[in-house]
């Protein structure tokens, strides 16, 4: 899912259903170019990924801890969930977009 390329709840809802909730923490985060993605992080704290991905990530939401359905098929199948995620992740596009 790219920011620049009209994006849909759709293919948010692809993302966070492709996820395994159960296999660790993830974070949803986006790059400079406006790829969306969601990376697991199974072996080290969110914060260690945070520090190692720095020079990639251009902003990301807190990460989601393990067993908590903020991804996987439950979680996509959260219109609301879904909806608010999606709308926020516009609204940040935008706002780092234009600095």
């Amino acid at each position: 899912m790219n920011l620049n390329n009209n994006p849909t709840k759709e293919e948010l809802r692809a993302l966070i259903y492709a996820c395994d909730d159960s296999a660790g923490h993830h974070i949803l985060w986006v790059n400079r170019f406006g790829e969306v993605q969601i990376s697991l992080i199974p072996n080290e704290t969110p914060a260690e990924w945070v520090t190692r991905m720095e020079d990639e990530i251009l902003f990301r939401n807190e990460s989601y801890a393990i067993n908590n359905d903020y991804v996987g098929q439950n979680a996509a199948s959260d219109d609301e969930h879904i909806s608010s995620l999606f709308k926020e992740l516009l609204a940040d596009w935008s706002r780092f977009k234009s600095t």
